[in-house]
């Protein structure tokens, strides 16, 4: 029996699906490949990175959490809209309430120092009084350069102010 060309890659083609479809694990070999393909990818966005570094938090761990706004420098901040809150993730991001509007931001850390990239948040209006504590909010943040965790306590400062304070939050 002879086989055309494309009988040829029919029967190539189910005998590579049929090799495909075997038991469905995988062999230490195929792990590997997994995982060295993997660190791969991420070394594209930091090159020269070893697989540690590579999958480290982006932000330190005392400060990944829900936290609640207490003081603007040093000022206790009054209830005049919404609780001002700040929540920090693993991967670096944060996201939180203002006064009256939502916000997102990115952490960045370097050199030990950590900053906020800018800031996207919901456009709504509150009374003034909210609106003006959400307006020094933003502003303080957009300055930080540094943090501090004392106990419960989450201090962020912009140079040698005592910029923001936060204790955590049930949120």
């Amino acid at each position: 029996m002879t086989l055309s060309k494309g009988n040829w890659i029919a029967v190539a083609l189910m005998a590579v699906l049929a090799a495909a479809c075997g038991s469905g694990s995988r062999d230490v070999g195929q792990v590997a490949e997994e995982e060295n393909a993997e660190q791969m990818a991420a070394s594209y966005v930091n090159p020269g990175a070893s697989k540690e570094e590579l999958f480290e938090p982006a932000v330190p761990a005392e400060i990944v959490g829900s936290w609640a706004l207490v003081a603007i420098d040093g000022t206790p901040v009054t209830e005049v809209g919404k609780s001002p809150t700040l929540r920090i993730l693993e991967d670096g991001s944060a996201t939180g309430v203002g006064g009256v509007n939502r916000f997102n931001t990115q952490i960045e850390m370097k050199d030990g120092h950590l900053s906020f990239g800018p800031t996207a948040a919901t456009k709504m209006a509150g009374p003034p009084e909210a609106m003006k504590l959400e307006s020094t909010y933003m502003a303080r943040l957009g300055s930080v350069s540094s943090f501090e965790v004392d106990g419960e306590t989450l201090r962020l400062w912009a140079g040698d102010n005592e910029a923001l304070t936060f204790r955590p939050s049930e949120d």
